[in-house]
């Protein structure tokens, strides 16, 4: 809402129920840690934008509100506050559902977007008819389209200001145009266009802008805005109308992204194409399809897509959010098409493009909101990933959210005095969030002084990466191996058997023989079972419990930190 001055972070208990039960199939993340039991994404992003969900009034019951509660401090509509379901017929209007969604973003202190006070779909028919029912389009006579323009243009003002009016006070950010633009370049020959040429877009602009909040901004929003033909015929729209005085504030780009497309390259000059007219930035329905277009063949359920995929798809969330860090100077907010995998428009396309079978997956949370390796790759955010500069001998080291009661107090302490860890640019160590098998692979690099004798070919670390030094380095040692299909996966979250395996052949532990005992019966068969056993016998790890070593859960940085104190 417009009149608040700090945003804070709502957590509620976990309803044991979900909202919608999944039938895609079962997921590979069940072992992973549950959405609210990880770092909020809108706290990793605070200082540079708000981060986003769209959502229909039923997800913000039980589990599913819980989870937009904890990780998002930005809601949209996904349906209810398109012309459709406000304003079905002529001055009845229907707040109902909408209201919902206001009333839950006053209450957990959310920004808010309206999508959308105008659009050629969801809009109904009898805003194109004129006064005797007939449609405005099949007019031919001069004096008849002239009144059937100005009928329309009435009934647009009298939409906006109505609603306008009413959520003036809780709205920060109206997309006040949707689509405009066709996919060729030219102006969408909507029934709008075809009886009032652009005035529709000028009329709802300066409508919104006069009854709006003085705070609120006034967004134009479409799809494809990073790619040409439509991107230069939106710029040029937007521009010619900024000229001509429109009251327009920002670009919304909807982000409907594939794992291949568009470039990044194309997606950064969109944003500063329209930053360079003076024009906020805000990505708007952000999801990224693990299928190009069309989306065919696509996997027919959840459990049958390959752990590949969500790897890929991890990569390129990595890729997307250090752009938008970039242009963090131009980019207000960033808002996901929806919150998990079980709840998705891009089902629907899959199920029309294969017969009716297909599930997608591009959110970073799966269907039960346990967390992907999408998630750990847009968590990793403002850690210093640099080799680092050690505190100069004596300074000491403090990070506030580590104090001798946090688990794992004196390795920490101790590790980063010494310059092998180090915390993130806002001064916290963030013991309990996880730490990616790059990350990790930097801390043991540092700790050993590793120097590249060979050059490693992991398919997914180019010859221009950042850190190829010291992945070489980790590779000549034998610390890391890759996959069986070649790649590094530098951005996933490691594991405690991916971690004991790694720390065995770093510090050149012995394994252990096959078979040889062990209290963990979850290591029992797993292809980390010698390093685990090989830890457990040189006294190195006692495992989470008496019978337990979790080798398939993330690890914490505490824990890196003890298990790293240990092996010195």
């Amino acid at each position: 809402m417009i009149t608040r001055k700090t945003k804070l972070s709502v957590a509620t208990g976990l309803s044991l129920a979900l909202l919608l039960p999944t039938t895609a199939g079962a997921s590979p993340f069940a072992e992973e840690p549950h959405a609210l039991d990880v770092t909020p994404l809108h706290e990793i992003y605070s200082d540079i934008f708000d981060i986003g969900a769209a959502v229909e009034p039923h997800q913000l019951l039980g589990e599913t509100g819980d989870v937009l509660r904890h990780h998002y401090n930005s809601l949209v509509a996904e349906n209810v506050m398109k012309p459709i379901s406000i304003q079905p017929v002529e001055g009845e209007f229907d707040f109902t559902e909408a209201d919902k969604l206001v009333e839950f973003a006053r209450e957990n202190d959310m920004s808010l977007r309206f999508h959308t006070l105008i659009w050629h779909s969801q809009v109904p028919d009898w805003f194109f008819l004129d006064e005797a029912g007939n449609p405005m389009v099949d007019a031919t006579d001069p004096v008849a389209r002239e009144a059937n323009k100005v009928l329309l243009l009435e009934r647009l003002e009298t939409h906006v200001r109505t609603i306008v009016e009413r959520y003036k006070d809780d709205v920060d950010s109206w997309d006040v145009v949707n689509e405009v633009v066709d996919d060729n370049g030219g102006l969408r020959e909507s029934p709008w266009y075809l009886i009032t040429g652009t005035d529709y877009i000028r009329v709802a602009f300066e409508t919104a802008a006069e009854y709006k909040h003085e705070d609120a901004k006034l967004f134009i929003n479409d799809y494809n805005t990073e790619v040409e033909p439509k991107r230069s015929a939106i710029f040029n729209l937007v521009e010619e109308l900024v000229e001509d005085g429109v009251p327009i504030d920002g670009m919304g780009h909807q982000g409907h992204i594939q794992i291949g497309w568009p470039s990044l390259e194309e997606m950064e000059d969109s944003i500063e194409m329209f930053a360079g007219l003076g024009l906020d930035n805000q990505i708007t329905e952000l999801d990224v399809s693990l299928y190009g277009w069309p989306p065919r063949p696509a996997y027919p359920s959840y459990d049958e897509i390959p752990m590949f995929e969500f790897e890929r798809q991890a990569d390129r969330y990595n890729d997307i959010f250090e752009l938008y860090e970039r242009q963090s100077d131009n980019i207000s907010s960033v808002t996901f098409w929806g919150i998990s995998d079980n709840h998705t428009w891009l089902d629907d396309r899959a199920e029309e493009y294969n017969d009716g079978i297909g599930k997608d997956a591009p959110f970073v949370f799966d269907v039960n909101y346990r967390v992907k390796p999408s998630y750990w790759a847009i968590a990793d955010r403002g850690e210093s990933e640099e080799p680092g500069t050690p505190e100069e001998p004596g300074t000491p080291v403090t990070f506030p959210d580590v104090t001798p009661a946090t688990n794992g107090y004196e390795a920490i302490m101790r590790l980063a005095q010494a310059g092998t860890i180090t915390g993130f640019e806002d001064g916290t160590f963030k013991p309990s969030a996880s730490i990616t098998r790059l990350h990790t692979g930097l801390m043991l690099a540092r700790e050993l002084n590793l120097a590249a004798t060979s050059s490693s070919s992991f398919s997914d670390i180019p010859s221009d990466y950042r850190y190829l030094a010291e992945v070489n380095a980790l590779y000549s040692a034998g610390v890391v191996q890759g996959t069986s299909d070649g790649r590094f996966m530098p951005q996933a979250a490691i594991t405690r058997g991916e971690l004991a395996a790694m720390l065995v052949r770093a510090y050149d532990v012995a394994p252990a023989a096959s078979g040889v005992a062990h209290p963990f019966t979850d290591a029992v068969g797993s292809p980390y079972e010698p390093y685990i056993s090989a830890l457990y016998q040189a006294g190195l790890t006692a495992g989470t419990s008496a019978n337990a070593y979790e080798p398939n859960r993330p690890v914490t940085r505490a824990e890196l930190a003890i298990f790293v104190l240990r092996m010195q």
